[in-house]
């Protein structure tokens, strides 16, 4: 097996742990809503839910990390040094899905061996798909080793581009609860990724949700995931709460707020449409940033809906690269000019 399986604990002095406070800040994110402990890994990016990342020998990230709440799949080859990690999330992937990413590992070459580890803290079914992986790298003689590992305590992993060590950290009873760091691009990249997989999965039950590559080998993206209309819905209204003054009669927004309230009261906890109300009231929580690139200065609001935010780069371009996806939306949702929602 190519990967090696590292333990780290954590204490309460760990150099790695960072405690924020509310009102402080990492970069340009406020972490009012995220407080506690944050994992500082050099040189790193965070997996967001239904995120991949390839890694090779001439990418300048050292390391990836994540958290242990969705499952993790990390395939590597050992003769191309080439690395792709994927946090898979709790719904049924598409195996064809992974067509890119075995081009991506074995590099033009045949008859290769792909190592293959998955962490799954529900159990899931991978080993009911391992026979389509197989089936995929067959036309190129792809062979493969594979196993599934329990995190058990770990609440982080970071995987090494260099040496495909995996590193599990685990709390200690003074330091019980982390998550990896997230830059200003990160935190909300990973937000709206797992806002728009829980509004796919309440539309689309029965189709496997988009993946979002986060790193393409090269580069990392400069592009925030594309919401679907139901995850818009939801942050319309979670920005629109967070923007409406009480003294200008806010019973329209109030009462959209509160029916998406009930809704997730009425699912079972952890129920899609509740999850998707809760990544809004946290993206909300951010504060404004641009739809496009995360941006969180010099930004102006749409005229129309209200509702997303652009910055000036370039002239406004990001706003006009958006608008074939916003129009039809902003169309439904514009707010009278009257109005000060």
């Amino acid at each position: 097996m190519a990967f090696k399986l590292k333990h780290h604990t954590v204490y309460r002095n760990d150099p790695l742990i960072e405690t924020i406070t509310p009102g402080s800040s990492t970069g340009a994110v406020s972490l009012d809503a995220f407080q506690g402990r944050v994992l500082n890994v050099p040189n790193s990016l965070i997996l967001a839910p239904h995120g991949y990342i390839f890694l090779q020998p001439s990418s300048d990230l050292t390391y990836v990390t994540g958290d242990f709440s969705w499952p993790i799949v990390i395939a590597n080859c050992k003769a191309t040094q080439r690395t792709t990690v994927l946090m898979v999330g709790q719904n049924e992937v598409d195996p064809d899905q992974y067509k890119d990413h075995l081009e991506f590992l074995r590099d033009g070459k045949e008859g290769l061996v792909i190592d293959i580890i998955c962490f799954d803290p529900d159990g899931g079914p991978w080993r009911d798909f391992e026979a389509d992986i197989r089936r995929l790298g067959a036309p190129h003689q792809l062979s493969f080793t594979s196993r599934y590992k329990d995190a058990g305590t770990a609440r982080a992993f970071a995987v090494e581009k260099a040496t495909s060590i995996i590193t599990m950290y685990h709390p200690t009873p003074h330091c019980n609860d982390f998550l990896p760091d997230s830059d200003d691009f990160s935190l909300p990249f990973k937000i709206l990724a797992a806002l728009a997989i829980a509004a796919h999965a309440v539309d689309h039950p029965n189709t496997a949700p988009p993946m979002f590559c986060e790193y393409d080998g090269t580069k990392r993206v400069d592009r925030l995931p594309i919401l679907p209309e139901r995850a818009r819905d939801a942050v319309k209204v979670a920005r629109r709460k967070k923007h409406i003054r009480p003294e200008n009669d806010p019973a329209g927004a109030w009462a959209e707020l509160e029916e998406l309230m009930v809704d997730a009261k009425m699912m079972e906890e952890g129920g899609l449409q509740g999850r998707v109300t809760m990544s809004a009231r946290l993206m909300g929580q951010l504060g404004p940033f641009c739809t496009v690139c995360a941006e969180k200065h010099g930004l102006s609001r749409c005229a129309g809906c209200r509702v997303d935010y652009y910055c000036s780069k370039d002239g406004g371009a990001h706003q006009k690269e958006d608008w074939p996806r916003h129009k039809e939306w902003c169309k439904k949702n514009r707010v009278p000019k009257a109005s000060t929602a």
